[in-house]
């Protein structure tokens, strides 16, 4: 990687976490297991949760029970898909849930993370 890049990468990611943090959309980053990786701010307002108190686990914990077989065969069928994205409520809607265990409609856009 050219030295420029390397100098200009440090700002790129302050940018990205700057973006992330505005946003008032929920933005929820999961790894291959499932597991939390990125809860931003506007993920924190919705779903009620610290990020703190959320990384690490598990994403079922923000699906209600009589969905979460649903959402995790989803999950894994766009990752054998060839689509780059696709809108989760494209089945008819996605339930959320809340801290308190209230549940709400949400529309999720699905993306591939980078290997």
């Amino acid at each position: 990687m050219p030295d420029d890049m390397l100098k200009i990468r440090p700002k790129l990611n302050d940018i990205a976490d700057l973006i992330l943090d505005a946003s008032h959309d929920a933005i929820v980053i999961i790894d291959e297991t499932y597991k939390i990786i990125l809860f931003n701010r506007g993920a924190e307002n919705i779903f009620q949760y610290e990020s703190a108190e959320i990384i690490d686990h598990d994403i079922d914990q923000l699906i209600p029970v009589q969905f979460q077989i649903r959402h995790n065969t989803f999950i894994s069928e766009f990752e054998k898909s060839p689509e780059s994205s696709r809108l989760m409520n494209d089945r008819s809607g996605v339930t959320g849930l809340k801290k308190n265990g209230a549940e709400f409609t949400a529309e999720i856009l699905e993306s591939p993370g980078q290997s």
